[in-house]
């Protein structure tokens, strides 16, 4: 299991009430102990959500650029 910070940005996997896979991408906003629930502040949403950090995923911000050489 990933030991989460404050701060780190998350993806939440989870089921919908529909039953179907719902994906969501969040900061957390805290952590209750190692194995305890997590507080995310999820993208678009004014509250945060407590979610087991076992449907939690570290997400990586990186850099990518795209060049393109033509001459149009």
């Amino acid at each position: 299991m990933t030991l989460f910070h404050h701060g780190d940005r998350v993806r939440y996997a989870t089921t919908g009430d529909d039953g179907f896979p719902v994906v969501r991408y969040g900061f957390v906003g805290g952590v209750t102990g190692e194995a305890g629930p997590v507080v995310v502040m999820l993208d678009g949403e004014l509250g945060g959500d407590v979610v087991d950090a076992d449907t939690l995923e570290p997400v990586h911000i990186r850099n990518v650029t795209l060049t393109l050489e033509g001459t149009d």
